[in-house]
């Protein structure tokens, strides 16, 4: 239920900064329609932020659970159904 919770929250979150773009889009897109020039609102989060929170995310348990998961995720058995090993000839 928990993943299903973080989920549900980055859904969220990507819906909200997909409409800021949006309107910051339509906002440039009006002044370089009239000739005119707009200056945007900074950022609230910098990357430097982003990284910093993600590093202390990532400590002990978060780092691991995320590892399990990707590993099981992107297992080529369990996406393609088949395995990558190569075949060996039988001629």
């Amino acid at each position: 239920m928990a993943s299903r919770s973080n989920s549900m929250r980055a859904r969220v979150a990507e819906l909200l900064r997909e409409k800021t773009r949006l309107w910051e889009l339509a906002e440039l897109y009006q002044a370089f329609a009239s000739g005119t020039t707009i200056a945007l609102a900074p950022l609230p989060m910098q990357y430097p932020d982003y990284t910093a929170w993600q590093r202390q995310w990532l400590q002990g348990d978060g780092l691991q659970s995320q590892l399990a998961y990707w590993r099981q995720r992107l297992d080529p058995e369990a996406i393609l159904g088949f395995t990558c090993r190569p075949h060996s000839r039988s001629h």
